[in-house]
Parts: C-alpha cells; sequence; structure tokens
C-alpha cells in the first residue's frame, strides 16, 4: 500500500509540473491602444480574433502620456513590458502621411520594429485587419525565436546634457516647428462668399457660392459650383428694369503644400445667364421684351486655405473673370442708342468660405 500511494503521489506531481509549465509557456505582449475610441474598439475585436487560442496572451493598455516623440514611446513601452512581465510591446502611429505604422519594442528596448501599412480612402477596416494579422505573426515569431517581417528601426537618442560656458550668452528659446499635416482629400462640399464688379452700374455685388469639387492626394482637384446673386435693380431717366445673374462654373486646380496651410491656383469657365425684366417704362419709351443673356468668361483663381481639421479648411481667394463676348443693354434716344449697362471685359472678384469633406 505504500509503494501505490508513493507512486500515486508521484503522479500527481508530476500532473501539477506539467500544468504549471503549460500555463508559465504562455506569455503575454502589450498593445497600447489608440486615441480614438472608434479605432480601439475595433482594434481590440480584431487582436482577440486573431490572437485567441495562440500562444501569446494580449493585455491592452494605454500610454501615459500623448506624445509623438518615438522615444519617448520606446520608453513607456519598456515600463510597459516589465510591468507585465511581456515579450514584446506593439504599438499604432496613425497619423503619419496617411499611412499606419505598427511598432515592436522589445523588453529591454534596444530593438524597435516597425511594418507600415498603406491605408486607401475608406480601408480603415481593412488596414484593421491588417494590424490583427501582423500583430499575431509577429508574436508567434517572437516567441519562437524565428525572424520576424518587420523592420528595424533606428531610435533617437537621449541628447547629451552639457554645461555651457560661463563666458556664452544664455541660449535663445528654443524654436517650435508644426507637425507634418495630412492635406484633405475626396469628395468636398464647399459654400461660401462671392463678390465681383460685374459692370459700372452695379459697382459691386455680393452673392453666395455653393460647389462640388473632388481632391485627389496629389493636390489635383476639379469641381463644379453655382452662384447666386440678388437681383440689381437698373434705374434710368424713363426706365427701370431689373437683371438677375445666374453664374454657373466648371473648373480645374491644383493644390500646395503639405502643411496647415494650403495654396491653390485654380482655372474656372463660368456660364452667366443675365436675365432683363422691365419694372417701369415712360410711355415716351416703346419697350422691349424681357430677354436672357448668355455670357461666357475665363476665370483664372488663386486662394490660400487653412486645414482646421481633417474635415474641414477655411479659405480666402480672389481672381478676375475675362469676358469672352461682352454684351451691353441700351436705349435709344432721339436716333441715338444711350447705353444704360455695359458689362466689364475684366471685372475682379474675390472669395471667402469654407471647405468641407464628409
Amino acid at each position: 500500500m505504500r509503494w501505490w500511494a508513493a507512486l500515486l503521489a508521484g503522479l500527481v506531481g508530476l500532473s501539477v509540473a506539467s500544468t504549471a509549465r503549460t500555463e508559465t509557456a504562455k506569455r503575454s505582449i502589450v498593445f497600447v491602444s489608440p486615441a480614438s475610441e472608434e479605432l480601439d474598439t475595433s482594434l481590440r475585436d480584431a487582436l482577440t480574433a486573431q490572437l485567441s487560442g495562440g500562444e501569446a496572451e494580449v493585455v491592452f493598455e494605454h500610454f501615459a502620456t500623448t506624445s509623438t516623440s518615438l522615444r519617448n514611446q520606446v520608453s513607456e513601452a519598456r515600463s510597459l513590458a516589465s510591468a507585465h512581465d511581456a515579450a514584446g510591446v506593439f504599438w499604432l502611429d496613425a497619423q503619419v502621411d496617411g499611412d499606419w505604422l505598427v511598432y515592436l519594442s522589445e523588453p529591454s528596448g534596444d530593438r524597435v520594429l516597425v511594418r507600415r501599412i498603406t491605408v486607401e480612402p475608406g480601408g480603415a477596416s481593412a488596414a484593421t485587419e491588417a494590424v490583427a494579422v501582423i500583430t499575431r505573426q509577429s508574436s508567434e515569431a517572437l516567441l519562437a525565436g524565428e525572424t520576424i517581417g518587420m523592420q528595424p528601426v533606428d531610435v533617437p537618442r537621449e541628447p547629451e546634457i552639457t554645461s555651457p560656458p560661463t563666458h556664452l550668452t544664455p541660449a535663445k528659446h528654443p524654436v517650435f516647428h508644426e507637425p507634418m499635416f495630412t492635406r484633405p482629400h475626396g469628395l468636398a462640399i464647399a459654400i461660401s462668399y462671392v463678390g465681383d464688379s460685374p459692370a459700372r452700374t452695379i459697382p459691386w455685388q455680393s452673392g453666395a457660392r455653393v460647389s462640388l469639387s473632388y481632391r485627389a492626394r496629389s493636390g489635383f482637384q476639379a469641381g463644379a459650383g453655382f452662384t447666386l446673386f440678388k437681383q440689381a435693380v437698373i434705374e434710368a431717366p424713363g426706365l427701370v428694369f431689373q437683371v438677375a445673374r445666374s453664374p454657373f462654373d466648371l473648373g480645374v486646380g491644383w493644390a500646395f503644400g503639405h502643411g496647415r496651410l494650403v495654396p491653390t491656383l485654380e482655372l474656372r469657365g463660368l456660364v452667366e445667364l443675365a436675365q432683363r425684366h422691365n419694372v417701369s417704362v415712360s410711355p415716351d419709351f416703346e419697350p422691349t421684351p424681357d430677354s436672357t443673356r448668355v455670357a461666357l468668361f475665363l476665370s483664372p483663381h488663386f486662394r490660400i486655405g487653412y486645414t482646421v481639421s481633417a474635415m474641414l479648411e477655411l479659405f480666402v481667394g480672389g481672381g478676375a473673370d475675362l469676358a469672352l463676348n461682352g454684351f451691353s443693354y441700351v436705349t435709344r434716344v432721339d436716333g441715338q442708342d444711350r447705353e444704360l449697362l455695359k458689362t466689364h471685359e475684366i471685372r475682379p472678384a474675390v472669395e471667402l468660405g469654407g471647405i468641407f469633406w464628409p
């Protein structure tokens, strides 16, 4: 009986030791959640699905600071790896030129790897799944001691702190440069104020323009718009008439720069319907029927935009409308034509408003 009891105790001990080794063999990895709550939720779901049943257990954490410095992120990743006894720490940078960067830092922090993911317009879901797949594959290779399919990246070293010589003047305040900003692109709606001088008898006229345009990543853009002007009233001896303008435009242009300031050159073609309506006519005159004239213009424009966010850009600009077929309204007195309204061959124009990317 003693022999059987000793054998049973040995088997139980081996089972417990085997279970302990199995539990010990399962290492954890840390994934630092992004600041975006929506992206955080989708990444958690995708990572949990990819890593379930594998050798690595994922732990979700957050960086203590919002610093975008890679050196600071690696330092915090080292602390998180130590706190969770993790085999590695992953995090995502989704703010670099429209693409995503997946980083991996080993516990010592001596080696940092990166993998770039190209994000197409509307492809956030596919990019999220790619992050989860890369994290799973890299975790398995990391635990197995195999080659990881990511590229090494150089982490900037801590700057050396030296005491300046006593005879030197104090250092100037550091200059902070604005980080690179991704220029908005895609389908957009613009609402703006438009003012121009169509004729001598109408020195300035204000209107509202609505346009629909598309801007590519390269900066090329094209669009169409319509401007609504209030009717202008022309008063002449013995005659009062109204002129209603309805300009339609098509344009192509190019946006420059990659910061928040966006200079843009644009060339528009305008088709303007000018409708004349008699309000009152003296009995001494013989009125002519109401008429509609079509005026064509070629309009180079320049504007400066400021990118407020990924969905909004405010702009101010101006240009000149060059008439291709000017016309005038006249009245005949004593057998001679008297000019009542003549369109400017070159009319200045200004525009200010906002562009919205839905």
